[in-house]
């Protein structure tokens, strides 16, 4: 066998070469692979960022308070669904922020303006009648007039015809005063209730009369109202600036009073402020017009003083006593309002105030009493002018509240039987078959016909304070005390002593057979809480 030997030479070069030529195509060939991708990343982080600045730009506009613009991106990704919950939070955040602008303007705009006829309100007057004021000081106007206006027995209309037909009848008298009024210079608001209050600037008085007599004559054209036809009329009191007076409130005072003048005066017309209203009768008007005010609202306060057993030291029953509480005037003693409130003839809505709210509680209190108290209420002589309708009201009252008849008592002055004698005595009959007492309150100060007592259907006599005050600690002066107990005994009437204040008059008194007293010995009159406090909570 031969043997063959091969020799191998690489020519490096060459093969370096060769080399270089394949990388340089595979170059040429991976370049537009590349170019392709870097194209294909570009526009893939083109598709990425793009919308994330759109978002950003509309994050920050979001966030400078431009709300309510719409994003829109066609993704279906998350991008897609982060633009589509911003969206909706722009959206949710332009209708909060219109929800509260137009609250706010509505806020604003109530806060000026009457709900019910969208004039404006009290506060927008004192505003407007102090631009006035300083407008008139600066310009040299020659008056600036208040007009108080206040409809007539607006009570009595809008309880019978309902509260929702008494607010269209406002309405429809408040459209009736802006067409006669002038375009320009008069400014009219309704102060709440049935008032309305009126400005006129550079007027003379006689123009501003005739105005207020042209409304008049208007509102008392017939009112219709769904199927009813109403009567109406308004009464007008007036005041000039500065004729009258330079300071704002006394201003409106003024006005206020001489419309209270002119109700006084029958009504439907209006009244000039004048100085023969006198201070002493300006207080009592201005006291008038507070008192009709709080009686409309119902800021009366009623407070309840005890009646006594003396025997077993135990409460039978409360007396009904009312208190006014002004605002404006503060405490007013029931010695001024009530003799005011009876030339006025406010007596009797005072008493509705004061049966609505005692008949009310008493009847709370005695649900968890096994002794069921008596509510003792004050009658004027006034109430009695028409006393079949009196009995009537009582008896709705007491129905309406579930009031057992034998837990209310009526208290009467002796001065009562003098008004309309035949009609009461008939009324007190029909009262005490009812089942209701009948008590004469301060009795021996008033008119004396001892006959009556025998006729009438009495149950109680209450000794004045005044004769129970007289009494010495060595029992002197009581012999006008002592007759009227015995009086009592001997026609077989109960008897309570009022204004027991001293440990001695209640010995006396219970010594000589009256065992039922009231004074501040035992209680003062008390507010309702207190009352519970101090004699149901023990």
């Amino acid at each position: 066998m031969e043997y063959q030997v091969i020799g191998v030479v690489y020519d490096y070069g060459l093969i370096e070469k060769e080399l270089q030529q394949e990388l340089i195509k595979h170059l040429l060939l991976s370049l537009p692979f590349i170019f392709i991708v870097l194209i294909i990343s570009f526009i893939f982080s083109t598709s990425i960022t793009r919308p994330i600045e759109r978002i950003m730009e509309h994050v920050n506009q979001i966030a400078k308070g431009n709300f309510g613009k719409v994003l829109n991106v066609r993704r279906k990704d998350e991008l897609g669904g982060l633009v589509a919950n911003i969206n909706h939070l722009s959206h949710f955040l332009k209708t909060y922020v219109d929800d509260l602008k137009k609250s706010q303007e509505e806020s604003e705009y109530h806060a000026y303006h009457d709900f019910l006829t969208g004039l404006p309100n009290r506060r927008y007057f004192k505003e407007e009648l102090n631009r006035r004021l300083i407008e008139s000081k600066e310009k040299s106007i020659r008056h600036v007039a208040v007009l108080f206006m206040d409809i007539d027995r607006f009570k009595d209309i809008n309880d019978t015809l309902g509260h929702s037909k008494g607010d269209q009848l406002i309405q429809l008298i408040a459209n009736r005063i802006k067409e006669c009024l002038p375009a320009a210079n008069s400014f009219l608001t309704r102060q709440g209730g049935d008032e309305f209050v009126i400005l006129f600037s550079d007027f003379t008085p006689e123009e501003v009369e005739e105005i207020a007599e042209k409304i008049i004559a208007y509102v008392q054209q017939p009112c219709y109202i769904d199927n009813d036809e109403v009567f109406v009329s308004i009464s007008s009191g007036l005041s000039f600036y500065p004729e009258h007076t330079t300071n704002l409130d006394t201003l409106i005072r003024c006005a206020d009073v001489a419309m209270y003048a002119s109700k006084k005066q029958g009504g439907s017309k209006v009244s000039i402020y004048h100085d023969s209203l006198n201070p002493k009768q300006a207080e009592k008007v201005h006291i008038e017009t507070r008192l009709r005010k709080a009686i409309q609202k119902g800021d009366i306060d009623v407070y309840y003083q005890p009646k006594i057993e003396a025997k077993r030291n135990m409460v039978t029953g409360v007396e009904a006593l009312v208190r006014w509480n002004d605002v404006e005037l503060g405490f007013v003693s029931p010695e001024v309002f009530i003799p005011i409130a009876e030339e006025a003839g406010l007596i009797h809505s005072l008493w509705e105030v004061v049966m609505k709210k005692t008949c009310s509680q008493v009847s709370e209190w005695n649900k968890d009493l096994n002794e069921k108290m008596t509510l003792a209420v004050n009658f004027s002589p006034r109430q009695f002018q028409d006393p079949i309708v009196l009995v009537d009201e009582i008896q709705q009252f007491l129905s309406l509240h579930r009031f057992d008849p034998t837990w209310f008592e009526m208290e009467i002055t002796e001065s009562t039987l003098l008004m309309n004698a035949e009609e009461t005595i008939k009324a007190l009959h029909l009262l005490k078959k009812y089942g209701i007492s009948i008590s004469i309150d301060d009795f021996g100060t008033g008119y004396s016909s001892l006959s009556y007592l025998k006729k009438l259907p009495i149950d109680c006599l209450k000794i004045d304070r005044s004769f129970i005050q007289d009494i010495q600690e060595d029992y002197s002066n009581s012999e006008i005390a002592q007759a009227i107990i015995s009086l009592s005994q001997s026609l077989k009437l109960q008897v309570i002593a009022e204004g027991v204040e001293e440990e001695y008059q209640k010995a006396f008194l219970m010594e000589n057979g009256c065992d039922h007293m009231q004074g501040y010995l035992f209680s003062k009159p008390l507010a309702a809480k207190d009352f519970e406090a101090a004699f149901l909570n023990s």
